[in-house]
């Protein structure tokens, strides 16, 4: 159970114009275990496990330095299933899709991706592909035209590297197919790479 001090930060954070579900959304980062996604993907629950990473560069002479901006990776594993004489078996647990978001500034605020102005001076990049036994790309999606593509990073702590945020995406297939990703929330630790 959230005590009230807890449910009106959580509050505090999520406060958006683009929300209309602010309290439900704000319960739900509450309870997001660390590394974990949740969104309606055309209006289906979707869960799977967040990665984020941080990169740095060394230039010569100087001291290494962390890049202002991080990629976050949202993964969803599915049984890889084989059948042989009429039996059914489920031999591995592999990646089946893959939500990226490139190049994502390392500050809170709303970042609206239909902007294309701003989009092209932030260079955020967005992807999302069903995956076949783990490494085939099946269909990649890429950002739709829609006013209603966005990014909020809600919270970032630059000494634990947690970062908290919530989405709205609208994507199309190669054959025009939709995925359209709402309601989305994340809670993600940094690391130096995708793990």
């Amino acid at each position: 159970m959230l005590s009230i001090n807890q449910l009106l930060l959580s509050l505090l954070y999520i406060v958006t114009p683009f929300c209309g579900q602010c309290q439900s959304k704000a319960l739900v980062i509450n309870q997001l275990q660390t590394d974990s996604v949740t969104a309606l993907l055309n209006d289906i629950n979707w869960h799977g496990k967040a990665l984020a990473s941080q990169e740095s560069w060394r230039f010569s002479n100087q001291k290494q330095k962390i890049k202002p901006w991080f990629d976050i990776g949202f993964v969803v594993y599915s049984p890889y299933v084989t059948s042989s004489d009429g039996i059914t078996h489920v031999t591995h647990i592999l990646p089946s899709q893959f939500l990226s978001i490139s190049h994502l500034p390392t500050t809170t605020g709303t970042f609206d991706l239909s902007d294309l102005i701003i989009n092209q001076r932030l260079k955020i990049k967005v992807e999302y592909e069903l995956i076949e036994g783990g490494d085939g790309i099946t269909n990649r999606y890429v950002l739709s035209k829609s006013t209603d593509n966005w990014i909020k990073i809600i919270r970032y702590d630059p000494k634990t590297k947690l970062v908290i945020g919530a989405f709205n995406l609208e994507l199309i297939g190669r054959s025009d197919e939709v995925a359209h990703f709402k309601n989305g929330v994340f809670k993600v630790r940094m690391t130096d790479e995708f793990k």
